[in-house]
């Protein structure tokens, strides 16, 4: 009898001593996630653009909804957070924007995001947006944007703007005239090569967004958070589909692979009306 009470004893013992040893190992992992936690929150102290003095980084607001799905790709989730936070608190200094990509081209959807956005946060006073290249600005008179009061003007390969034509803008869009946001979208290296050269208009241009660094793996997590942001769900499946066409298609070209998913959320749409359903869920029988 005696036996059986220390067998049970011992059991009892060990049972306790595993239960202790769990809850120890609970408490370090615990005190890992505040210790990571706390490293997060300091990490949101940064320096303020506008005032050059410390400021702290506030979440995305819900209503930058089209902005959202860049949160997570490194480098350009930050600067998107600066500029979101910094606008908010100094609605007085420009808005405007300058998108450093990989091309010239591809990045125009980025602008459009922002407009969009700005426009949700009542940053701007209207919804509207102009998408124009370039050289096609350099060839216009500004009374052609007297109707965007208020909205975005998106410049696409903004590198090859004159530069008396790009301080005209600047001009046009003051609050007192039509009141409207000018972003840049181009190639890094034309775009620091303008600004370089133009040193006047730099004070216009506080908030720069990195998108040039966007590669495979930046291009899925857009797309899954594009996918979401339309109210789309998608497999596995899907996502290594979208993958491999990223091979026929230039670095970085963000507008053409979101073109791509527009696409395949029509033909979902399409098949799934003439199934009766609706689930809005992407296959791959939609490629």
């Amino acid at each position: 009898a005696e036996e059986f009470v220390d067998a049970v004893k011992k059991a009892d013992d060990e049972e306790e001593r595993a239960y202790q040893a769990e809850l120890r190992k609970r408490a370090a992992r615990k005190a890992k996630r505040e210790r990571k936690e706390n490293v997060e929150v300091t990490a949101k102290k940064i320096t303020d653009p506008v005032t050059g003095g410390e400021m702290t980084l506030n979440a995305l607001p819900e209503e930058a909804l089209t902005l959202k799905k860049y949160m997570r790709v490194p480098t350009t989730g930050d600067d998107v957070l600066l500029a979101v936070n910094s606008i908010i608190k100094h609605p007085e200094a420009p808005k405007n924007i300058v998108i450093l990509g990989h091309n010239g081209f591809g990045t125009v959807k980025v602008g459009e995001d922002f407009a969009r956005s700005f426009y949700s946060m009542g940053l701007v006073k209207s919804d509207k947006i102009a998408k124009i290249k370039a050289k096609q600005l350099n060839k216009i008179g500004l009374e052609k944007l007297a109707s965007l009061k208020g909205g975005c003007l998106v410049i696409e390969n903004a590198g090859l703007v004159s530069s008396a034509k790009l301080v005209e803008v600047i001009q046009n869009s003051a609050p007192e005239v039509n009141d409207f946001v000018v972003i840049l979208t181009g190639e890094i290296d034309s775009l620091a090569r303008f600004f370089e050269e133009n040193k006047e208009i730099v004070d216009s241009f506080i908030y720069l967004i990195e998108v040039h660094k966007i590669r495979e793996r930046a291009m899925i997590t857009l797309a899954k958070g594009y996918v979401k942001e339309k109210g789309y769900t998608a497999d596995k499946a899907v996502y290594d589909r979208l993958k491999n066409s990223l091979a026929s298609m230039e670095v970085g070209n963000i507008d053409r692979f979101i073109e791509q998913i527009d696409q395949l959320m029509e033909k979902c749409d399409s098949r799934e009306k003439v199934a009766e359903l609706d689930k809005k869920e992407i296959l791959t029988a939609d490629f």
